[in-house]
């Protein structure tokens, strides 16, 4: 990916964050789809040495989801939180590895917000968005696996909130990936 076209990313998000960051959301998850199709029908074919995953694909999102948090004066803190939001089950996708170098905490505090306070203040919604993400049958099929992940660490992150303790023990038990059937 060129640094001029993450430069004009970010450029674009401190000028139209909400609207960028709905377009390079559903960008991401179609390609994130288009990626899960492609495996499940290699799956089913010969998987050669040919197929095995590219690190540059992670680095790139990484990269990529860098130029979408990028701290600005410019816009307040409730586009913010909504935006750290809207990629919360993205950037917890399996596709993004190590060689990304990037995690949703990292993201969020590079736009000086808390990930704590934001897994409290935003509750509501991110379990919206981890029940849509585990639809069964998923749209996309590792977004239930990231729904996992993250719902397993949601209660340590709100733990602060009295039902928190047993509602993520439940939401982390209804999402493992082994509890979920896919039809």
């Amino acid at each position: 990916m060129r640094r001029e076209a993450l430069e004009s990313i970010s450029r674009t998000m401190i000028s139209q964050p909400r609207v960028m960051s709905r377009i390079m959301r559903e960008a991401l998850f179609a390609w994130f789809k288009a990626q899960d199709e492609q495996a499940t029908g290699k799956a089913k074919a010969v998987i050669t040495e040919e197929d095995e995953p590219v690190t540059s694909k992670s680095r790139n999102i990484g990269r990529l989801l860098r130029a979408i948090f990028i701290p600005s004066a410019s816009m307040d803190k409730a586009t913010l939180e909504d935006i750290a939001v809207d990629y919360l089950v993205l950037s917890h996708h399996p596709e993004i590895t190590e060689d990304a170098q990037v995690s949703w905490i990292g993201l969020v505090q590079s736009i000086s917000l808390n990930p704590a306070t934001i897994a409290i203040d935003r509750q509501e919604k991110i379990l919206k968005l981890l029940w849509e993400a585990a639809d069964v049958p998923p749209q996309v099929r590792h977004f239930t696996a990231a729904s996992w992940l993250i719902s397993s660490g949601y209660s340590s992150c709100c733990s602060r909130i009295s039902c928190c303790d047993d509602f993520g023990f439940h939401l982390s038990f209804h999402l493992r990936p082994s509890n979920i059937r896919s039809a």
